[in-house]
């Protein structure tokens, strides 16, 4: 089975160092993402994330004194850009998340410790889940649990890379519970990651905003 890829020790306060990953979260009113440490604005958000009105997380990837490079959750999928270090606050993480697309599993890590796996639905020939590096951008309760998405969606910073929209949404793929779990194994999403109602609330119930997500073919 492959790891995540560990991230190397941002500069952050002693007390978050040992961390196997790290997030940061938005503390200013707009967020300018730059091509490199003091170079040109490559991008701009907004401080909240409108799906769940709190301040935009981002995935650390690595620093440089008063910068953060950071996993963006924008097209395309892999994309990264540089925040200062004054516009964030950092996070130490402890989960990881391992998707494994040809053995239709969700693996959670606790500091590179396996906690469990789960058995997966995923993505279909024509419209598969996509395969590298993400982080978990928001978690969300579904006010009809017993729906197509089951109680949690934990949506990814990335997004398909077959279909520019979905249900009116921008793409973006997630790991959500069901309503047919007996689908489950098998190639049967969107590109969603689909578990079993049980186990998408136990992954909730575990993980925090940020956390790494590795997708392996």
């Amino acid at each position: 089975m492959t790891l995540p890829r560990a991230m190397s020790t941002p500069d952050v306060a002693a007390s978050l160092r040992g961390y196997p990953a790290y997030a940061a979260t938005a503390k200013v009113d707009a967020v300018i993402v730059f091509d490199r440490p003091d170079g040109s604005p490559s991008a701009y958000l907004p401080h909240m994330n409108p799906d769940t009105g709190g301040p935009y997380v981002f995935g650390i990837r690595s620093e440089r004194p008063g910068w953060y490079e950071v996993l963006l959750p924008l097209r395309p999928n892999g994309r990264t850009g540089w925040l200062r270090r004054t516009d964030v606050d950092v996070s130490g993480l402890r989960h990881r998340i391992l998707v494994n697309v040809t053995a239709r599993t969700v693996t959670l890590f606790d500091r590179n410790r396996v906690v469990d796996t789960w058995s997966a639905g995923v993505g279909t020939v024509q419209n598969p889940t996509p395969v590298g590096h993400f982080y978990v951008l928001e978690a969300l309760r579904s006010v009809s649990p017993n729906g197509v998405y089951g109680p949690y969606a934990l949506g990814m910073s990335g997004h398909s890379d077959t279909l520019s929209e979905f249900n009116g949404a921008d793409g973006r793929w997630a790991i959500h519970g069901t309503n047919e779990p007996d689908l489950i194994p098998g190639r049967i999403s969107h590109g969603c990651v689909r578990l079993r109602n049980a186990d998408v609330t136990t992954l909730a119930g575990s993980i925090e905003l940020g956390d790494p997500v590795d997708v392996v073919a």
